[in-house]
């Protein structure tokens, strides 16, 4: 059996690759969308898309994978993301009959949202690397604060 603890890359699975997932015995992936916000994908790279995420979502069905399998990675805390952003997303994913898993955002030096993070920080992230940790939420929207990510816990676990 074959675990993916790590995000996949939804942009990475074709019809041939869940097949062969299924054949190799992959068990409860973990898929990368990040957020379904397509301004907040733009400032990611473009990674993943909201079309990306929708066709793996259907081939790795085809290939007779479970909505018990299929966990998607979606971050909460990034620049400018609001908590409506992140509530969308979430609501997004079980439209597709998946489950979303929220991972605190952490700015990380020379990455492609480092600037960005530095202008919003709440710390002085770029003299004291202690303040990229997540669980501080260093760079995130008002809206979200410790309060309104247990809120989006629940949310995201809701019905599962």
């Amino acid at each position: 059996e074959f675990y993916t603890p790590n995000g996949l890359h939804v942009n990475q699975i074709d019809e041939e690759i869940a097949e062969i997932m299924k054949c190799a015995n992959f068990k409860d992936l973990r898929l990368s969308l990040e957020t379904a916000n397509e301004y907040l994908q733009r400032k990611l790279g473009y990674k993943a898309d909201n079309s990306h995420f929708v066709n793996a979502i259907k081939f790795l069905t085809k290939a007779g994978f479970t909505e018990k399998e299929l966990n998607v990675y979606l971050l909460v805390g990034l620049p400018h993301q609001t908590y409506n952003d992140v509530k969308e997303s979430i609501i997004f994913v079980k439209n597709y009959h998946s489950k979303p898993r929220l991972a605190e955002y952490s700015p990380i030096p020379h990455t492609i949202l480092w600037e960005e993070s530095i202008k919003v920080a709440k710390f002085d992230i770029v003299n004291e690397p202690l303040f990229h940790n997540n669980t501080l939420l260093p760079v995130s929207h008002p809206s979200i604060n410790f309060e309104s990510l247990n809120k989006l816990k629940i949310l995201a676990r809701k019905n599962y």
